[in-house]
């Protein structure tokens, strides 16, 4: 049996490796984020499986929460690199009746799990019927 060599069209490999190439020079990628609401509290849970939690950067500015992380990239001899593992970024814009102090994580295989409790007292307060005159 002898094996039988091939040509692929030129145009369609180098356009598959154009797209692929694409993709792989993006800067950061956004990783799948569910979110969940109860009545006590809004859940974050971010996918980042192969990060470890001092790679991994969560800030608060005026109502918007970042989670971003970032590797130093190996020089490892790739044929084909896929796996996007370089850097990443989520900004979620957070209501207002939010208890900031409260806001806690935990990662735990390979998922980022945030709880950002509401501010129950402050929501109460600003919620109200007004009377029309």
């Amino acid at each position: 049996m002898n094996l039988v060599r091939t040509q692929r069209d030129p145009l369609f490999s180098n356009l598959v490796n154009q797209m692929w190439n694409e993709v792989a020079e993006t800067p950061k990628s956004k990783p799948a984020t569910n979110v969940m609401e109860t009545e006590k509290e809004f859940k974050l849970q971010v996918l980042i499986p192969g990060w470890n939690k001092k790679e991994v950067k969560i800030e608060i500015d005026k109502n918007i929460l970042s989670i971003s992380g970032e590797k130093e990239s190996k020089d490892e001899d790739f044929i084909r690199k896929e796996f996007k593992t370089d850097a990443f970024e989520r900004a979620f814009q957070l209501p207002k009746d939010i208890n900031f102090e409260k806001i806690s994580a935990k990662q735990e295989n390979g998922i980022l799990e945030i709880s950002i409790p509401k501010d129950l007292e402050k929501k109460a307060k600003v919620q109200r019927l007004i009377s029309i005159k």
